[in-house]
């Protein structure tokens, strides 16, 4: 199956049992699954299945995906977050229903869609138009976190904290809701929990081009980040946003486009800071204008990862080993035969199952297949192309 035009792309692992899932917004504005699970005898680990499809045919009502006309930079806003060891991940998206958007989430481990704007009591404070969507779990506290720009333009959290029902927050409100402190229509958002901390952050760009943060240590607190740090430059008008925590050293970092048209990075070592547009430090050419971002840590290996592609459609990784910034061109190094489409969304993630570390990097090519780079050792490869595996009925 291929990729609708304006499709979004996520990407998750869970290295329990070594799973990875890929879900995006194919033809017709469905939603597929790529699931890979390595079983003994079966050649190929990837399978693709139509969760639309799957979950009528087991008798249960799944919305369609907001058109990515109603939605945010990158297409139809998607996320996938592990619900609970015994159940497997879970996939978050708006969705259309009654003619209203609402947050649905469907656990991919028995295919049960869930309402979570009526289940948490939000009937009223359904996603706007435009907005975006992060999705988080944090293990400590057996609890998972969505968060979208509700109706009246406030950032909205909904939440599970164990067996509890879902529950929901105004997180603009608690922190001193202020105009120009509400998100830009369209602002993507990003979201994690910094487990050394043990706090929760959510990153977006507010009505007057600055990147704020809101983040949670037993209350919820703001924080103008373009204020806080002085030599912070502003965000280019529409830029992407990407954000991750590195346990292994105490770090946190946000990722966007500046106004100059570089990747630039706030990072957090005992207080918020900014340096050298990392581009620059790893001598690489800037992002094209409609290019999104992905960042994450890889802790097995204590490096950092940031991806987004050039005005010539090249896709760049930036990786930070020890103190240096330096540049991998991907498809180059994966001798991958396809180039991503223009603006392609960007989805990337580590992780480490059975002593090996993998990295994954997700991205749609200009023959709308869902493509993978990933990296397993100290070389990079091409990976799953959806259209060759069969879906699933």
């Amino acid at each position: 199956m291929n990729a609708d035009i304006t499709s979004n792309v996520a990407g998750s692992a869970w290295p329990g049992p070594g799973r990875q899932d890929l879900v995006y917004v194919g033809e017709q504005n469905r939603l597929y699954l790529l699931d890979f699970y390595q079983r003994p005898g079966v050649p190929n680990p990837w399978s693709q299945y139509d969760i639309i499809e799957l979950a009528q045919k087991y008798g249960r009502t799944a919305p369609l995906p907001v058109q990515p006309a109603q939605s945010a930079r990158g297409g139809s806003p998607l996320a996938i977050f592990p619900w609970g060891q015994d159940v497997g991940n879970t996939l978050v998206y708006l969705g259309d229903t009654d003619e209203q958007t609402t947050v649905v989430a469907i656990t991919l481990e028995g295919l049960i869609p869930v309402d979570l704007t009526q289940q948490a009591g939000a009937q009223n404070y359904r996603p706007a138009a435009g907005s975006g969507l992060a999705a988080y779990t944090w293990p400590a506290q057996q609890s998972q976190h969505v968060v979208y720009v509700d109706h009246p333009g406030h950032v909205r959290e909904l939440y599970l904290v164990g067996t509890e029902p879902w529950q929901t927050n105004d997180l603009s409100e608690r922190t001193g809701y202020t105009k120009t402190a509400a998100p830009k229509n369209g602002s993507p958002l990003a979201g994690y929990v910094f487990t050394n901390q043990q706090t929760e952050h959510v990153f977006y760009i507010a009505q007057d081009d600055t990147i704020r943060e809101l983040y949670y240590t037993g209350i919820w607190h703001a924080n103008n980040l373009s204020q806080a740090v002085p030599a912070a430059v502003p965000p280019a008008r529409d830029s992407p946003l990407a954000a991750y925590a590195a346990e292994y050293e105490n770090t946190q970092h946000v990722i966007y486009v500046n106004d100059d048209g570089d990747v630039q990075e706030l990072y957090w070592s005992d207080g918020w800071k900014t340096g050298q547009p990392l581009n620059l430090q790893a001598g690489a050419s800037q992002p094209a204008g409609s290019s999104t971002l992905a960042g994450y840590a890889a802790e097995y290996e204590q490096t950092h990862h940031v991806v987004y592609t050039d005005a010539s459609n090249i896709m760049h990784e930036l990786y930070r080993s020890g103190s240096a910034w330096n540049e991998t061109l991907l498809l180059e190094s994966a001798d991958s035969p396809a180039p991503p489409r223009n603006a392609t969304p960007l989805a990337g993630y580590a992780y480490s199952h059975a002593g090996t570390g993998t990295q994954h990097v997700i991205y749609i090519d200009i023959d709308s297949n869902v493509h993978e780079l990933y990296r397993e050792g100290s070389s990079w490869y091409s990976g799953v192309v959806s259209s060759t595996i069969p879906i699933s009925h």
